[in-house]
């Protein structure tokens, strides 16, 4: 036996020829179809719901979050880099897909862009209209379709455009890059489209799974960009406000589409939307793989119990007990000692009848 296939998955058996056949899908029972099985179904399963899980978590953070202004805004000369990267079109960043094509991000959507003076004061904002146009410089409205410096043209032409100045989008590393120059402040509110979450844009996580989610390393060096405040219509924001940590606090009770994995090694893997809460999936996914646990203990106490009573059926039948045997060697060498005493005592009387003149 071997492990082959093109993922090295898969379970083969070499013959005396060298010729591999692959046996995975007739390992039905005994300890290598259950390996198999707690392999591909129950811990593959595991995998892919925490990955959705934690996908949809993060969305629904970040896409809050990037709405909000911490206890300041981004500072003169500072360069904010979104933390998803694409080398093709927007459609291609973990979240940019449509919500037309069951993505997240509204391509007919808006959000609002604040510029302040050096102290973070005095500001004036601009809408960004992702259907906004303006040929040449914004010859088309912008779409999942579109790359990074297209969205970033679209911006400054529409920063411009409002007579605003002091910050400018632009590509870095693959990313979209907003930069304050050095007498002006920047932040975000009221993004209906979820393009700045999609972009990695004043948000609070990175990732898009289990494996690689982590804080944004903005956040991790300044805890007073954590975005707990927003910014009204009229420009102003408070230290003290925590309307944005409020919202994402309610995220816990509102609920969303999150996918749920069906396993099966022979057959394939499925998924199925379910519109709950990430709370209430977390609980359910923890809870099935408690009863799944379980499942498995109780079987595999049952199996060791039958094991062991056919074993011992088995033995009663057609197998040397230690015990009987030992009762038979002392029995057979009593026996053997009476005989042994009665040829004695024959031969004894057989000599004393010789001797009798």
């Amino acid at each position: 036996l071997m492990l082959g296939g093109n993922d090295g998955k898969r379970v083969e058996w070499q013959g005396s020829g060298g010729n591999s056949v692959d046996i995975t899908d007739y390992l039905n029972n005994g300890k290598l179809g259950g390996w198999l099985d707690m392999r591909d179904e129950v811990i593959a399963k595991c995998k892919l719901d925490l990955d959705a899980l934690a996908k949809e978590l993060v969305w629904a953070v970040n896409k809050q979050h990037s709405q909000g202004v911490g206890s300041k805004l981004f500072q003169p000369g500072s360069s904010l880099s979104g933390t998803y990267t694409t080398t093709t079109d927007l459609g291609d960043l973990p979240y940019g897909e449509d919500t037309a094509t069951g993505g997240y991000v509204d391509y007919s959507g808006t959000f609002d862009l604040w510029i302040g003076d050096a102290i973070g004061e005095n500001l004036n904002g601009v809408t960004i209209d992702l259907t906004y146009t303006n040929p040449p410089a914004v010859p088309a409205a912008i779409t999942d379709a579109s790359t990074l410096a297209e969205l970033a043209a679209s911006i400054n032409d529409q920063i411009a455009a409002a007579g605003l100045t002091g910050v400018t989008a632009s590509v870095s590393g693959n990313a979209i890059a907003l930069t304050a120059d050095g007498t002006h402040t920047f932040g975000f509110s009221d993004d209906t489209s979820g393009i700045l979450g999609a972009l990695g844009i004043n948000t609070f996580f990175t990732g898009s799974n289990a494996g690689n989610m982590g804080v944004n390393d903005v956040i991790d060096s300044d805890k007073d960009y954590i975005a707990c405040a927003q910014i009204d219509s009229s420009g102003n924001y408070s230290e003290g406000d925590n309307t944005n940590a409020l919202a994402i606090s309610d995220l816990q009770y509102t609920s969303i589409d999150i996918v749920e994995w069906t396993c099966d090694r022979r057959n394939g893997n499925t998924q199925t939307a379910v519109n709950t809460t990430v709370e209430d999936y977390y609980h359910a996914m923890v809870g099935t793989m408690g009863i799944k646990s379980a499942s498995i203990s109780r079987e595999r106490a049952f199996n060791e119990a039958m094991f062991s009573q056919l074993g011992e059926i088995r033995d009663s039948i057609s197998a040397v007990s230690l015990d009987e045997e030992m009762t038979n060697l002392i029995k057979f060498q009593h026996a053997y000692t009476a005989a042994a005493k009665l040829v004695s005592v024959a031969d004894e009387m057989l000599n004393t009848l010789l001797g009798v003149k």
